[in-house]
């Protein structure tokens, strides 16, 4: 037998949300970030805690360890300037979440390439294994930075980095540049 409908007025409602306190920048010396068990992070500066928060590295992507923001709920409470001006313990945590949160494979070579209907497929070597890598519109998903840094999103959005091309040996250095 079928559930009979709710009317409009029988559809609990929704608890606000609460106010977040913004922090603004957050002083290192009260900020204490903690990996739950869960695998979220917590973040408690003074009497203000925040049960779940996530970190994500503002521009310039270069300075891994300054410039973070600290969000809640997607709406940024505060920003940490430099990683390194944490407690040791503290940095180490941080720094986790953000190798786990930003994990880019490094190409340390390429073993083939071909283009097949406006797509590159390539067979990639990295730190754990090979890959292979499909990638549409390679001027928007191949990009040079600095003059030597290459970074690719395949079509899945992954990411993978090859720090230096010219370091590549002879034969996968001439199969990417064609795409560069």
């Amino acid at each position: 037998m079928p559930r009979p409908r709710p009317e409009h007025g029988d559809f609990p409602e929704r608890p606000e949300k609460p106010e977040l306190t913004i922090l603004g920048e957050i002083d290192p010396a009260r900020a204490e970030f903690k990996l739950l068990d869960s695998g979220f992070l917590s973040l408690r500066v003074g009497d203000v805690f925040y049960p779940k928060v996530t970190l994500t590295r503002l521009f310039p992507y270069f300075h891994e360890n300054r410039y973070i923001s600290v969000l809640v709920d997607k709406e940024e409470v505060g920003i940490l300037d430099d990683i390194e001006a944490l407690p040791e313990q503290q940095q180490e945590t941080v720094q986790s979440y953000l190798r786990y949160k930003y994990y880019i494979p490094t190409i340390t070579a390429i073993r083939e390439a071909h283009d097949t209907l406006g797509y590159l497929y390539l067979t990639a070597v990295t730190p754990g294994g090979e890959v292979e890598l499909c990638i549409s519109d390679t001027a928007s998903n191949i990009r040079v930075m600095h003059g030597k840094t290459v970074n690719i999103r395949d079509v899945e959005g992954n990411l993978y980095h090859i720090p230096d091309y010219n370091t590549l040996d002879a034969a996968s250095r001439q199969r990417i540049e064609l795409f560069l």
